[in-house]
């Protein structure tokens, strides 16, 4: 089973897992799982039934989902169809793959779910690309409506060292001076034997109210 990741650094292979976790320690780097801890216990949960292996783009492993672990859903379909995105989560931000929906249960569905867009850590927006005006920031697990929320490559994809992103703000417009659009920074972090880019801001589904 291959499937198709929506992450920072482009696409993520899933297949069945045969060995055990990847280390991910590391430079620049979180250990741990990536499952979704306590805090996120208000939002919508995917949980594995067998082992999964996620592959980046060369055939290396990048991480195993566990049987039993608990993942946070982004989102329960996908652009390409390749199913539904959850995330990998750690103290810095998030990086999304996909999953098969027969691997894992989950009480959420379209119909009784809804899209937010969350802050996975304490994120300082800039007003220009160059990072020079500190617009505000958006403390780790805050949401709001997902509309108008998204985020861009600012610039040339940098291979190496920081990344710098354009994101529109949509309801965090508010706290930030009104405005629409601003610039953050994300540092390269090595997760096993992959570099990626740990993505502050991301949707996330919650059960609606």
């Amino acid at each position: 089973m291959k499937m198709k990741n929506l992450g920072a650094i482009g696409t993520i292979l899933l297949t069945s897992a045969l060995g055990g976790c990847a280390d991910d320690d590391g430079g620049g780097s979180d250990s741990g799982s990536g499952e979704a801890t306590a805090e996120w216990s208000d939002y919508c949960i995917a949980v594995f039934n067998q082992d999964v292996t996620v592959e980046d783009t060369f055939g290396d492993e990048f991480f195993t989902v566990k049987n039993g672990s608990q993942y946070l859903i982004s989102s329960l379909t996908s652009p390409f169809d390749d199913g539904p995105e959850l995330l990998y989560l750690t103290s810095t931000g998030q990086v999304s793959f996909e999953a098969d929906p027969s691997t894992f249960t989950t009480d959420c569905t379209e119909d009784n779910s809804e899209s937010v867009y969350v802050a996975f850590a304490d994120t300082v927006v800039y007003a220009e690309e160059t990072l020079e005006t500190e617009l505000c920031t958006i403390s780790q697990g805050e949401s709001t409506n997902s509309s108008g929320t998204g985020f861009s490559i600012a610039g040339d994809f940098s291979f190496s060292g920081p990344q710098t992103y354009e994101i529109s703000l949509g309801g965090f417009s508010e706290q930030c001076g009104n405005a629409i659009d601003g610039y953050i920074s994300v540092d390269e972090t090595r997760i096993g034997r992959t570099n990626t880019y740990l993505l502050p801001l991301k949707t996330a589904l919650r059960p609606a109210n």
